[in-house]
C-alpha cells in the first residue's frame, strides 16, 4: 500500500504542477467538477470553455485523469477489469491509479499489474509474484520473470507452459525467448503446433526462430500442417530474423512456392523484397512475382498489408500508382498514403487526401483527416472535431489522435460529458494517450 501511495501522491503533486505552469491556479472549475464527479457542472464548464475557445491542453488533460480517477475510485472491484483493459493506451499516464488498483489481490489486481508490466510501465520485479497463484494476470508476471536458465526459473518456466490461461503461457514463451534453454524447445514446438490460441502459437513461432539451437529446417518440417495464421508468423519470422542466402532461401522458396498468394507467403514475400536481397536472385523473383500478384489480384486484407508494407520502388512503386488512380476508395487511399512519403509526389498526394478528408466516406475520412494531421495540415480542425460526434468509436478515436498531432486535444474534452461512465473512460484515455506517444 506504501507503494500505491507514493505513487498517487507523487500523480497528484505532477498534475497540480501541469495545472498551475498552465492556468496560473492550482484547479479549475472543470477539473475540480471532474475529480469530484459532478457530471452537470463539468458539462456547464465544458460548455463554457467550447464557446470561449479558452480552454488549454494542461487543463484538458488534468480533467481527463481526474475523470478516470474518479471513475475508478467509485466502482467495485468486480467491475474493474474491463476498465483497466481499456487504460492499455495510456497506461503510463494513469500509473497511479493502475498501481493502486494492482495493490489488491484480485483479478482486477492481477490484470492492472500485468498491464503495467506489458506496456513497460513498470518491471516484473516490481510485484511479488508467485507461479502458482490463483490470478491469471500475477501468474503471468511470475511466469515472465523466469527468464533465465537457472534450475529454478526453469521449472517455473516449464509449468507455466502447460499453463490453462494462454495469457500465462505466452508469458512463459516470452521469459523463454529470454532465456534461450535448450531444454526449452521440445515445449516450445508443442506450443508452436498444438496450442488453441492462435497468439501463444504465434509467440512459439517467433521463440523457436531466435532459437539458435533449432534449425530453420526443422521449424518448417515441424509446421508443415500448420494453420496460416501460424505460417504467416513463420513467413515473415523467415525473411527477417533468420533469413541467409544459402541456409535461408531453399525453406522461404520452399514456403512461398507451396501458399501461393495466401496470407502467409504474401508477408513472408514483402519482408523479403523490402529487405532487397540482390545474391538470391531466384527467391526475389518469386517473392516479387507474389508481392505483384497481391497488389493487382490479391484478396482485400492481402492487398492492404501489400500496400501498407510493399517497398516503393520498381517495379512495385508503379503498381502503386496505378492503385492510387484507379481502384475502390479503400486502395486509392492507401496507396496515396504511401505516395505522400515520395517528395515528388507529395503534393498531389496531398490534394487527394484532403479531397478524402473534407467527403464522407466514414471511416476512410477519418483515416485521411488523421493522416493529414500528423503531417500538421492545421486547416482540416473543423473536420476532425466533427468526427467527434461520430458513432463510430474508432472514428472518435482517430479524431482525438489527430487533435492531439494538431497540438489540439483539448477541444475533444466535450467527449467527457458524456453520461455513459465507460465512454468517459475510453475518451479520457484516448486523450491522456497523446501524450504517451
Amino acid at each position: 500500500m506504501m507503494r500505491a501511495a507514493f505513487l498517487a501522491l507523487f500523480s497528484s503533486l505532477s498534475l497540480f504542477a501541469l495545472a498551475t505552469s498552465v492556468t496560473g491556479c492550482a484547479s479549475s472549475d472543470l477539473v475540480r467538477a471532474a475529480k469530484e464527479g459532478d457530471q452537470k457542472r463539468f458539462a456547464e464548464a465544458v460548455t463554457v470553455h467550447d464557446k470561449s475557445g479558452d480552454l488549454s491542453n494542461g487543463e484538458a488533460l488534468n480533467a481527463a485523469y481526474a475523470i478516470i480517477e474518479h471513475e475508478f475510485s467509485k466502482a467495485k472491484r468486480v467491475d474493474l477489469p474491463p476498465r483497466v483493459d481499456a487504460l492499455y493506451s495510456c497506461a503510463k499516464s494513469t500509473k497511479s491509479i493502475l498501481d493502486h488498483v494492482a495493490d489488491d489481490h484480485d483479478e482486477a489486481g492481477g490484470r492492472a499489474a500485468l498491464l503495467l508490466v506489458q506496456t513497460g510501465t513498470m518491471s516484473a520485479s516490481s510485484f511479488d509474484t508467485r507461479i502458482d497463484d490463483p490470478i491469471e494476470g500475477f501468474r503471468a508476471i511470475a511466469a515472465r520473470k523466469a527468464d533465465d536458465d537457472g534450475e529454478r526459473s526453469t521449472k517455473k518456466r516449464h509449468q507455466a507452459l502447460a499453463d490453462g490461461s494462454p495469457i500465462v503461457r505466452r508469458a512463459a514463451i516470452q521469459a523463454a525467448n529470454d532465456a534461450k534453454d535448450p531444454s526449452d524447445l521440445p515445449l516450445l514446438r508443442d506450443r508452436a503446433r498444438l496450442d488453441p490460441s492462435p497468439m501463444v502459437r504465434s509467440e512459439a513461432v517467433r521463440a523457436l526462430l531466435h532459437h539458435r539451437s533449432e534449425s530453420t529446417e526443422s521449424i518448417l518440417r515441424l509446421l508443415a500442417d500448420a494453420d496460416d495464421v501460424t505460417r504467416s508468423e513463420l513467413a515473415t519470422a523467415l525473411a527477417t530474423t533468420r533469413y541467409d542466402p544459402e541456409n535461408g532461401a531453399p525453406e522461404l522458396r520452399r514456403l512461398l512456392a507451396a501458399n501461393g498468394t495466401r496470407a502467409s507467403a504474401m508477408l513472408g514475400a514483402v519482408f523479403f523484397v523490402r529487405g532487397n536481397h540482390p545474391d538470391d536472385p531466384q527467391t526475389s523473383e518469386l517473392a516479387t512475382s507474389i508481392v505483384m500478384e497481391n497488389l493487382r489480384r490479391g484478396g482485400r486484407v492481402e492487398r492492404m498489408a501489400t500496400l501498407r508494407l510493399v517497398p516503393l520502388r520498381s517495379p512495385f512503386l508503379e503498381e502503386v500508382e496505378t492503385i492510387a488512380r484507379a481502384s475502390d476508395r479503400e486502395g486509392m487511399l492507401a496507396a496515396w498514403t504511401r505516395l505522400l512519403e515520395i517528395p515528388a509526389r507529395e503534393k498531389a498526394a496531398t490534394d487527394m487526401l484532403m479531397r478524402f478528408a473534407g467527403n464522407d466516406y466514414g471511416r476512410l475520412s477519418s483515416e485521411a483527416r488523421k493522416t493529414l494531421a500528423s503531417r500538421h495540415v492545421t486547416s482540416i480542425q473543423a473536420w476532425i472535431e466533427r468526427d467527434l460526434a461520430s458513432p463510430d468509436e474508432a472514428s472518435r478515436r482517430l479524431a482525438i489522435s489527430a487533435l492531439g498531432d494538431l497540438d489540439r486535444v483539448s477541444r475533444a474534452t466535450r467527449l467527457l460529458s458524456s453520461k455513459d461512465a465507460d465512454f468517459r473512460i475510453r475518451s479520457a484515455c484516448a486523450m491522456l494517450a497523446t501524450q504517451d506517444r
